[in-house]
C-alpha cells in the first residue's frame, strides 16, 4: 500500500479504525458512577496513563461530550444520553468506528452491548437485590 500524503501540507492521508474496547467501556462506567458529569476525568477519576491517552476516542461513538465545548482542554466531560443508555445496557453501538483526521467517516462491525465488552456491570442495586441473609448460623 502506497502512503498518500497531502500535496499541500504533507500530512498522511489515512483513515484509522478504532475498537470500542473493555478499557474504554470501563472509563464510561467510571464516569457514570461519578454522576455522569461534568467530571474531570484526569484529576477526579485518576485515570491511568493508558486510559488518559485513549479516553477521548469514546466521543467518536457519541457516548461522551466535553462539558465546555469552548474549552476542550479542561478535562471535564459528560456522558451523553446515548452514553447513559449504553452504560445501562439499554442500547448497543457498533464495535468499530473509522476516523479521518479526527472526524468519524464510518461505523463498522456488529452492534455490541456494554455487557459484551465487560462481562457485565453490576450496579449497587443489583447486589442489594441478590443479597441473602446468612442468619445466626455463623
Amino acid at each position: 500500500m502506497a502512503d498518500k500524503h497531502c500535496e499541500h501540507c504533507g500530512a498522511p492521508m489515512v483513515e484509522y479504525r478504532h475498537s470500542l474496547s473493555k478499557g474504554l467501556a470501563r472509563c464510561l462506567y467510571r464516569i457514570a458512577v461519578a454522576g455522569g458529569g461534568p467530571v474531570n476525568v484526569y484529576q477526579e477519576l485518576k485515570f491511568t496513563h493508558s486510559q488518559m491517552c485513549n479516553f477521548r476516542k469514546i466521543q467518536y461513538w457519541g457516548l461522551v461530550e466535553h462539558s465546555s465545548p469552548d474549552n476542550t482542554r479542561d478535562g471535564r466531560w459528560n456522558l451523553t444520553q446515548l452514553g447513559w443508555h449504553f452504560v445501562k445496557g439499554e442500547l448497543p453501538v457498533r464495535k468499530w468506528v473509522v476516523t479521518y483526521r479526527g472526524t468519524v467517516t464510518a461505523f463498522e462491525g456488529d452492534l455490541v452491548f456494554i455487557s459484551e465488552l465487560t462481562d457485565g456491570w453490576r450496579y449497587r442495586e443489583d447486589y442489594v437485590a441478590d443479597a441473602r441473609s446468612v442468619g445466626a448460623n455463623l
